[in-house]
């Protein structure tokens, strides 16, 4: 099976990568990434000594799909994943929408030109900021951790986000 991911250099689409090739043998996977986060040129040297193809491109445009390889599933997995992208002085919701939804229509013609099935994996924009913002977090070095000391709000546990998390706009 050939495989291509999205966003192959994020957190998300390297770790797939990796669980995926070390689960299912025969699997070809290739992906595309424009490298514009932190970490990626890591992932990107991390998935070569894998055996993983990479192409350097952007999947806002239409024409960075030309070269590249067809496919049996898309994983759907670029995405500016930032919560606060688009409300945040500094960032632009114009950017926003074109990173997370409008490169959507450049992936799924892509998938009806190899007839390639899609998974989409979304990012933290479906839930709701005011719910995300009731969240009690605390610092952890660099990082936030979950307050689990804190009353949770309603669709959360110590695991995470369960189905029931809020999606209101």
């Amino acid at each position: 099976m050939r495989l291509l991911i999205t966003g192959i250099c994020g957190f998300a689409g390297s770790g797939l990568a990796a669980a995926l090739l070390e689960r299912r043998e025969g699997l070809f996977v290739c992906g595309i990434d424009n490298l514009m986060r932190p970490g990626a040129e890591t992932n990107r040297l991390r998935l070569r000594k894998l055996g993983v193809e990479f192409y350097h491109g952007d999947i806002r445009q239409a024409s960075d799909f030309e070269n590249l390889p067809p496919a049996d599933w898309v994983i759907d997995a670029a995405a500016n994943p930032s919560v606060l992208a688009g409300v945040q002085t500094g960032f632009s919701s114009r950017q926003l929408f074109e990173h997370n939804l409008a490169s959507l229509g450049n992936v799924v013609e892509f998938c009806k030109r190899h007839r390639a099935g899609l998974v989409l994996l979304s990012s933290s924009r479906v839930y709701s900021i005011a719910a995300l913002a009731s969240i009690p977090l605390r610092a952890e070095g660099k990082a936030f951790a979950l307050d689990c000391a804190a009353p949770l709000p309603f669709g959360v546990s110590a695991e995470g986000l369960t189905r029931d998390f809020s999606t209101a706009a």
